[in-house]
């Protein structure tokens, strides 16, 4: 994910979010899971994917006091 950002490629950054959602939101670090998944939101928007970022939102919601 870090080389995916230091790219800048929205297209990429939103699609590492997607596939690996159940991972991060499994995994120990609740911190960076809720960065990827906000970054990878942010850019399913900016790319106008409203569908995939509102997914990934409702995952976020759900998931909140774990992931902050």
């Amino acid at each position: 994910m870090k080389i995916t950002c230091k790219l800048g490629r929205a297209d990429s950054i939103a699609v590492i979010g997607t596939v690996l959602r159940e991972i991060l939101a499994a995994g120990e670090n609740p911190a960076e899971a809720f960065a990827v998944l906000q970054r990878s939101a942010d850019m399913h928007s900016k790319l106008r994917q409203q569908a995939e970022a509102q997914e990934i939102e409702s995952l976020i919601n759900k998931l909140g006091p774990v992931l902050s």
